[in-house]
């Protein structure tokens, strides 16, 4: 039966650890019939049995692509790029940057390349870069 020999792949891949909960009945003593079991229930134990990086790696990662650092030697789309490949595969861990975060990253790279003289594509005419005013908070009454 094709459910039996994809149930012996799954057990050899992952384990018996993994995929007893779902193979062997309530107790944990026998195993369960074959039509006592689903394949989705099986591949669902197994997807969140899997290895995750350490809590530590994923902020090490994340701030990793906070502190990236654009290669103005390339154009500043294949930055983005990269910087979007990075951001894709930390949301596989359920850390997710939205669109701000990332503008953020980007004009921080645009205004440190403003400094440099390799950045006057960044430059006003006046040499600075173009902020806004700093917001003016008022006090409280």
């Amino acid at each position: 039966c094709a459910k039996e020999g994809a149930t012996e792949g799954i057990v050899l891949q992952f384990g018996r650890d993994v995929t007893d909960s779902v193979l062997k009945t309530a107790d944990g003593v026998d195993f369960k019939g074959i039509d006592e079991y689903h394949l989705y229930d099986l591949v669902q134990v197994c997807i969140q049995g899997a290895d995750r990086p350490a809590t530590g790696d994923i902020l090490g990662h994340l701030i990793n692509i906070i502190s990236t650092r654009f290669d103005f030697r390339k154009k500043i789309i294949n930055n983005v790029e990269a910087l979007g490949s990075k951001t894709a595969r930390l949301s596989t861990y359920g850390v997710n940057m939205d669109d701000t975060q990332i503008a953020l990253i980007i004009l921080a790279n645009i205004e440190v390349a403003a400094t440099q003289d390799y950045g006057n594509e960044f430059k006003t005419a006046d040499g600075v870069t173009n902020h806004p005013p700093p917001i003016q908070l008022l006090p409280r009454p």
